[in-house]
């Protein structure tokens, strides 16, 4: 368990995460009998386009990664690695105090081919649409499945952030370059990966795509070397979302750039105070 003045999380014995319960609200965010940070694999081999397609018959079969190797306490949370045949998945799961905030620190060594990675949270959120951060704005999704035009759009493009909200109340996840969520129901999921065979064509074009997400591919398997924040937070309404967005993106850009020039961080603190202030 890792607390602090105003949530407690609570895990299972493969630390998946059982209960976050917001002692401010009075009121637990996750759904009953369920586990949170569910780290769920789907095999993936669709029709066409290998590397970029995903269709909507991948969660016909679903394993999940529950094989925990080693867990280490850390001064803000718990440093969980877990094995799935011949890649491991290590997360930092933080929590800062004064915050509502849960951060996961991602890292991937992975070696298996056609799967696809989601992290999952069973979220006890009321409502019939998610909301979903665009390059000018946002855009609004179901939530579940009851015509074809939705049951088309089980995996949707987001950028900085996720949001399911009522009236009042609501939770989001963030990320600083993973771009595909999914929601059905309660269940509230951002894709983490799709691996393949590096030896196609496809394959290769999907390498340009992976070193533009900071993941860099190695003789066998890949690596993520940036930073994968999923926060998970109380939110009144979108423009608060937006706000914490882009200072988790700035925030991570920073970290990445402190070996470049002084150029490129002083641009990124300017553009950080500049939305600061429009915002």
């Amino acid at each position: 368990m890792i607390e602090n003045e105003l949530i407690k999380v609570v895990f299972d014995g493969n630390y998946e995460i059982v209960s976050v319960y917001d002692k401010e609200a009075e009121r637990e965010v996750l759904c009953e009998n369920k586990t949170g940070n569910r780290l769920e694999l789907y095999e993936d081999y669709p029709k066409n386009h290998d590397a970029w397609d995903i269709d909507d018959y991948y969660k016909q079969k679903m394993w999940s990664c529950n094989q925990v190797e080693n867990v280490e306490k850390t001064a803000n949370g718990l440093k969980v690695t877990r094995k799935y045949c011949n890649s491991l998945i290590v997360q930092e799961i933080l929590l800062n105090k004064n915050s509502k905030r849960i951060d996961f620190v991602t890292d991937i060594d992975w070696y298996e081919d056609h799967v696809l990675l989601k992290a999952v949270f069973p979220v006890d959120i009321r409502t019939t649409k998610a909301t979903y951060d665009i390059q000018f704005g946002n855009v609004e999704r179901p939530t579940h499945r009851n015509t074809s035009w939705e049951q088309a759009k089980f995996e949707v493009c987001g950028h900085k952030w996720a949001d399911m909200s009522e009236d009042d109340y609501g939770v989001s996840i963030l990320n600083d370059c993973k771009y595909g969520y999914s929601v059905y129901e309660n269940d509230f999921a951002i894709t983490l990966l799709i691996a393949l065979p590096i030896n196609t064509r496809s394959s290769r074009l999907h390498l340009l795509k992976l070193l533009h997400g900071r993941i860099r591919m190695r003789t066998k398997g890949i690596t993520a070397l940036h930073i994968l924040y999923i926060l998970i937070q109380e939110t009144s309404n979108q423009e608060k979302q937006l706000k914490k967005g882009i200072s988790l993106i700035c925030l991570l850009k920073l970290r990445l750039s402190e070996n470049k020039t002084e150029h490129c961080l002083t641009a990124i603190l300017l553009f950080h105070a500049i939305m600061k202030i429009l915002l």
